[in-house]
């Protein structure tokens, strides 16, 4: 009886450190906390969009700056006067051209003129950009109407400044003539300058430029 008590015994201690790992085993994937469940991965964080491409405009145009006509603007704000002062680019690069009128695609009959490239576009040097800015902020508004104003009626060339602030032109007509109009496009090759009104203070670019009939 002593002998299998204490088989009995010895057994049961033998049995007892597996049974409580496995009961540990068994309660630690049980629990109704959700304890031991898979955990949830934070989504990788977004990257911020990449900026869109500055406009390449010169590229687009073949790398011509000038477009061989000028865009005529058509409507009543041809001739008005503009109400709101530019907000230039700030220029990188420069080029003038001359612009002469002819006569338009129809015949004479038409009696309509265009405006035609004289010659190529001629790169303004690097040490006359500085000047050619200031004359650029000496652009003013009407002191009067259009209607009320008395010009000369004499005909003759158109200037085209163009400025490139990277890739992106904007455009300068100075009338060369007449009352001095000048007007302003945001690209040169596709929209009519003007659009927003005539300026004064043209005659400072063309003589800042060392062109124009007052040279």
């Amino acid at each position: 009886m002593g002998h299998r008590t204490a088989g009995a015994l010895m057994v049961a201690r033998l049995a007892a450190p597996g049974a409580a790992l496995a009961a540990v085993l068994l309660l630690g994937g049980c629990g109704g906390d959700g304890a031991g469940a898979p955990v949830a991965q934070d989504p990788p964080p977004t990257e911020p969009a990449p900026d869109e491409p500055a406009p390449d405009e010169v590229g687009e145009a073949s790398g011509r700056p000038c477009p061989r006509a000028l865009t005529e603007a058509e409507g009543p704000a041809v001739d008005r006067a503009a109400t709101e002062l530019p907000v230039l680019p700030e220029v990188g690069r420069a080029w003038v051209c001359r612009y002469d009128p002819a006569e338009a695609e129809g015949g004479a009959d038409d009696a309509a003129y265009g405006w035609r490239r004289a010659g190529r576009a001629e790169p303004v040097p690097e040490g006359d950009l500085p000047s050619l800015v200031e004359a650029l902020d000496g652009l003013a508004l009407l002191d009067v109407d259009t209607s009320e104003r008395i010009c000369t009626a004499d005909l003759g060339p158109r200037w085209l400044v163009v400025l490139a602030d990277e890739g992106d032109l904007t455009g300068v007509v100075v009338d060369d003539f007449g009352c001095h109009d000048t007007r302003l496009t945001d690209d040169p090759h596709s929209r009519a300058a003007g659009e927003d009104g005539v300026l004064q203070g043209g005659t400072g670019v063309l003589e800042a430029l060392g062109v124009g009939r007052g040279a």
